[in-house]
């Protein structure tokens, strides 16, 4: 719908009672624009969707060609009024926004016109609005002026492209291929050496002859070792920094002659982390081994290369195979291919930042290989095998060799009616054996048994005897992961259930517990301290 003439005025009448003179209005078949000046401030425009629901804020702009940058507002003269976090708003209430809207772009320049600010907060953002192009190269290692950096590069049409920068030495992941070309890196002593161009100014040679005007002589040299150079500036403010490429040919004969000016993006570890939100304070330099990589250790091992973990060794002896497909963190490349392996090589390809070990063989038989002060170092050792046997068979034989370590068993029940993550220290505070109470039964677990097997057979099998498996889901393995990755980054000590709660036992003939029930009740999840699982005089952790 277009809109009404009654709307229009309303917007006028808000711009007059903002002081503001001059009002025209242009509707162009798709937006309406109003030039209008606001007197001691700035000739400005407003444009407004030509529909009676806006789901997006009025675009506001000063019109200031020439004029020095202006904290808030980009280069093309946009005012940045929207809150970054997500707007909440009523789309209909379009008088509303639109005056909110012209409140904010007049609270964010007017203070300028009183007390000049300037617009280093936000560099990086003022100099991406002033580039032509929105692409950006990856910087994979944290640049400096110390260490020798590359940049791998690419020429196209007699055009020479850069995709990545890295240290010469680097082990971070190749985004890409191509000629590898050492680069000049120059740190900035200080952010007022950077050159900004004026609102409506680009990032040309006439800027870069200005910008080396603030360079030393040593830095200025440096520049002109390569006749086709890269140069890397590293703007310092605060605790941040901004790195900005300048690629420049002076009538090269390999490429055309040309200058272009490119932002960055980062992607090296603490950066990525500090975007996370969370505290590393938990996590820095731990060592964590997975005790077989299947549907719940594969998803474990993604949560955890997503940390700040320094080392996570895998062990399984297992194969990947199609049956595997719809619930694990491996896909159709990897069948055939040792599990660990595998996994290894996905997770260090798409998380080139952790040191990740893979070892195809039995767990056991991994942990009788490893020496006393190896096995010390482990900080956490993830369960996930499926087979109480063994995992029983790791807690005693850690015991008796006094190691004194996390262990977390993880395992997702039948039909993906609940799944549980039990977290004790070894030879400390606890073990697996406490939980299992009946020393002649696996499936019998004191309070943790979620449903009365009643001589059932809850596995199931479509190929015959050789294919039975566990009936669950992808979301179970995942929501059972995510428990144990939890466990791992904010260490707790007991046993943390959830249920399923549109699926009960009953709906498969089982009989719910009342361990299930009271889960269910408190929403699905439910912690129980370590001290409700200790049984007197075990011989496994001496209790």
């Amino acid at each position: 719908m277009i809109l009404s003439e009654e709307k229009l005025a309303n917007f006028k009448h808000i711009l007059t009672t903002h002081r503001a003179v001059n009002i025209c209005l242009v509707n162009t078949g798709t937006v309406y624009v109003y030039d209008f000046t606001i007197p001691n401030l700035f000739d400005f425009q407003i444009e407004i969707r030509n529909e009676t629901e806006w789901l997006e804020l009025p675009k506001i702009r000063i019109v200031a060609d020439g004029h020095t940058p202006i904290p808030h507002v980009s280069n093309d003269g946009l005012i940045c009024v929207t809150d970054q976090q997500g707007e909440l708003f009523d789309s209909n209430r379009i008088e509303s926004l639109f005056e909110y809207a012209l409140d904010e772009a007049i609270r964010i320049v007017q203070p300028y016109i009183t007390q000049p600010t300037n617009l280093y907060e936000e560099l990086e953002g003022y100099v991406e609005t002033t580039l032509e192009t929105g692409y950006k190269i990856t910087l994979l290692d944290k640049p400096n002026d110390i260490e020798e950096f590359q940049a791998i590069t690419k020429i196209n049409k007699g055009k020479l492209s850069v995709s990545s920068i890295q240290k010469s030495n680097s082990k971070s992941f190749i985004l890409d291929y191509g000629t590898y070309r050492n680069i000049t890196v120059i740190k900035l002593a200080d952010v007022k050496d950077f050159v900004l161009p004026n609102i409506g100014g680009n990032f040309d040679r006439d800027w870069w002859s200005s910008q080396k005007l603030k360079l030393s002589a040593k830095q200025h040299s440096k520049i002109y070792n390569n006749f086709y150079h890269i140069t890397l500036i590293i703007v310092p403010y605060k605790d941040r920094e901004t790195y900005i490429v300048i690629c420049n040919d002076n009538a090269s004969s390999i490429v055309k002659n040309d200058f272009s000016v490119y932002l960055t993006q980062r992607c090296w570890k603490d950066y990525l982390l500090a975007r996370t939100g969370e505290d590393d304070e938990n996590t820095q330099n731990k060592t964590v081994v997975i005790a077989g990589c299947g549907s719940v250790g594969s998803k474990v091992a993604g949560f955890l290369s997503e940390s700040d973990i320094s080392q996570l060794s895998l062990i399984d002896n297992d194969i990947m195979s199609p049956d595997n497909l719809m619930r694990h963190q491996l896909g159709v490349k990897s069948i055939n291919h040792r599990k660990a392996f595998a996994l290894k090589a996905r997770l260090s390809s798409d998380m080139p930042f952790i040191d990740i070990k893979a070892y195809h063989m039995e767990v056991l038989k991994w942990l009788k290989m490893q020496n006393d002060d190896d096995l010390r170092e482990i900080d956490c050792l993830i369960l996930t095998t499926g087979h109480i046997p063994t995992e029983l068979a790791i807690c005693e034989y850690l015991y008796y060799k006094d190691i004194n370590i996390q262990i977390i068993s993880g395992w997702v029940e039948a039909y993906g009616l609940g799944g549980q993550a039990y977290s004790f220290r070894n030879n400390s505070n606890g073990c697996l054996r406490c939980l299992y109470t009946d020393e002649n039964s696996i499936i019998s677990r004191s309070q943790a048994q979620l449903f009365n097997l009643n001589h059932q057979v809850v596995s199931k099998n479509i190929t015959g005897c050789s294919g039975a498996f566990t009936p669950y889901s992808s979301l179970h393995a995942t929501k059972t992961a995510s428990i144990i990755t939890e466990l791992v980054l904010a260490p707790k000590y007991g046993l943390y259930t959830w249920v399923n709660t549109s699926r009960k036992p009953n709906d498969y003939n089982l009989e719910a517990t009342e361990y299930f029930n009271t889960t269910l009740g408190s929403g699905g999840y439910q912690f129980n301290d370590i001290n409700n699982y200790k049984i007197a005089g075990c011989e496994c952790c001496s209790s």
